[in-house]
Formats: C-alpha cells, sequence, structure tokens
C-alpha cells in the first residue's frame, strides 16, 4: 500500500515538473515567433515601399523629360513667333509712318509730330547729319551756278546726298527703319544701298 502511494505521488510530482517545463518553454518560444512574424511583415512591407518608391521615380522622371520637351518646344515656336512678328512689323512701320521726321532733319515746318518708340531713338542718335548734309548742298550750289547759271540741281545730286546720309547714319549703329524713317525712303531701299556699298568695299 505504501508502495503505491509512493508511486502515485511521483507520478504527480513527475506530472507537474512537466508541465510546468513545458509551460516555460511555450513562454520563451511564443514572443521569438511572433517576434519573426513581426520581422517578416515588416521585410514585406520594406519590399512593397522600394518598389512603389522606384516606380514612383520613374515616372516622375518620365514627367520631367516631357515637361522639359515640352518647354524646349514652346520656347522655340516664341522665339519663331517673335521672329516672325519682327519680319511682318518691319515693313508696317517702316510704310505706315509719316514722312515728318525728314522735315525735322531739314530744318523745317512747325507742324507737331508724333512721338514713337522709333523717333525717340532717332531724336537720342547724334543729329549732326542734317547740318552736314545740309552745308554740303550749300557748298555745291555755289559751284553749279558757277558752271551754270540758272539750272536746278539734277536728281542725282538729292539721290547722292541721300545716300550718302544713310551711309553716315547706318555707320552710327542706327536701325535700318529708324534710317528710312528719318531719310523719308523705305527700309528695303536703305538696305539695298547698304548691301551695295558694302560689296564695293
Amino acid at each position: 500500500m505504501s508502495w503505491f502511494l509512493l508511486f502515485v505521488t511521483n507520478s504527480v510530482v513527475v506530472l507537474i515538473a512537466v508541465l510546468f517545463l513545458v509551460r516555460r518553454i511555450e513562454r520563451r518560444i511564443q514572443p521569438t515567433a511572433i517576434l519573426e512574424q513581426i520581422r517578416a511583415e515588416i521585410d514585406e512591407l520594406m519590399v512593397e515601399f522600394n518598389q512603389t518608391t522606384e516606380r514612383n521615380v520613374v515616372l516622375i522622371e518620365e514627367r520631367i523629360l516631357r515637361l522639359s520637351k515640352l518647354l524646349e518646344e514652346a520656347d522655340r515656336r516664341a522665339s519663331v513667333l517673335r521672329r516672325d512678328i519682327d519680319v511682318h512689323q518691319g515693313p508696317v512701320r517702316a510704310y505706315g509712318r509719316p514722312k515728318a521726321p525728314s522735315s525735322q532733319m531739314s530744318g523745317g515746318g512747325d507742324t507737331p509730330t508724333r512721338r514713337t518708340p522709333e523717333s525717340e531713338i532717332a531724336s537720342a542718335a547724334p543729329t549732326n547729319v542734317a547740318p552736314a548734309a545740309a552745308s554740303g548742298a550749300a557748298s555745291a550750289a555755289p559751284a553749279g551756278g558757277a558752271a551754270s547759271k540758272g539750272t536746278a540741281p539734277g536728281p542725282g545730286g538729292a539721290a547722292g546726298d541721300k545716300r550718302a546720309q544713310i551711309l553716315d547714319l547706318y555707320e552710327k549703329g542706327i536701325a535700318s527703319n529708324i534710317i528710312a524713317a528719318r531719310v523719308g525712303t523705305t527700309v528695303g531701299e536703305v538696305e539695298l544701298i547698304v548691301s551695295l556699298t558694302q560689296r564695293k568695299r
């Protein structure tokens, strides 16, 4: 009887010890498994985040490249449009402006003229061309009178003075449309005279 009680007691003690050890082992293993699971989930999230970031970066680079091409195209069209506007407005300004500046250079006429940006630039340029042309014409007039009395100067003399005046203004750096307005001619004639003179040189 005592042997049976001893066996039962030992069995109960061993069972309690086994249960206690299993419980402790489970407590130690369970946090490790949870941590491993959390780490695995974090790794998956990081991989997805990196893939999403790379994809977004590629999309942003493509859009930046497309935007750069659009800006280059817009700049090119703007430059072409600006050049076309300058080309079309040049003859309009030359032919549509009254020939009042020529009368101002010759020193005659008291009628007020409307000031334009070209006239302001022309007024800022040296104005000693008209006196020089007038003095040249005055010096040429007595010589012509001495050679042939009672004869008026021919059209060639006026054309020569205009040509000299155009070349003088061009050498001073004044634009062709302003020269045409001051002399009283067209831009095409000014450019033709300058081109022929440069070819002769």
